[in-house]
């Protein structure tokens, strides 16, 4: 048993992250950046120099640590973006420590996370779906849905904060959090 209270679920009850309702999000979450995202015109109806500074403002990848639910408690992530960066993939490794009466404990993490963003400009907003689970054990936390927002400076330098709630062990809504810095390569 844990005492922590957060955004982790037990899956030896039996009781599942709703799958097909994070489908569906993040499903959503793609169509909503790709339609309303602030650079929606095809890059086929842009001129050619328009299409070379898009393409290198584009983020191809980023390096991040911080904490929360996409860095698996405390610890890095990776994101892969597609689709101009409107769409992020995140992989996420980090820990949990513990403590309660009976000492303290430190888990390992892995997370992943669906990101749907506003533009693929420098400053932009972001939607989130992410989860977890930890390692060596039938526990997993999430999903959680957060809002926030990514800046990238032209150094490459990158901070991430978002905010919102996701599902805990006793299958009710605790607040969720992610704060990160990190590099972005284009």
């Amino acid at each position: 048993m844990r005492a922590f209270d957060g955004n982790w679920r037990d899956h030896a009850t039996g009781n599942g992250v709703p799958s097909r309702q994070l489908g569906y999000v993040a499903a959503l979450l793609f169509f909503a950046a790709a339609r309303f995202g602030a650079n929606a015109v095809p890059l086929a109806a842009q001129s050619d120099s328009a299409q070379s500074d898009s393409a290198a403002r584009t983020p191809r990848f980023t390096l991040s640590a911080g904490l929360g639910n996409s860095f698996g408690g405390v610890g890095g992530n990776g994101e892969v973006y597609l689709f101009g960066g409107r769409v992020g993939l995140v992989a996420g490794l980090g820990f949990v420590v513990q403590a309660g009466f009976g000492g303290t404990e430190t888990s390992t993490t892995i997370a992943g996370a669906v990101r749907g963003n506003s533009s693929n400009r420098p400053s932009r907003w972001l939607l989130e779906v992410a989860g977890g689970k930890y390692l060596g054990e039938d526990t997993h936390y999430g999903p959680a849905l957060l809002v926030g927002r990514q800046w990238i400076r032209p150094s490459g330098l990158t901070w991430l904060l978002d905010a919102g709630a996701g599902l805990g062990v006793d299958d009710a809504w605790h607040p969720a959090l992610n704060i990160g810095i990190g590099y972005t390569w284009r």
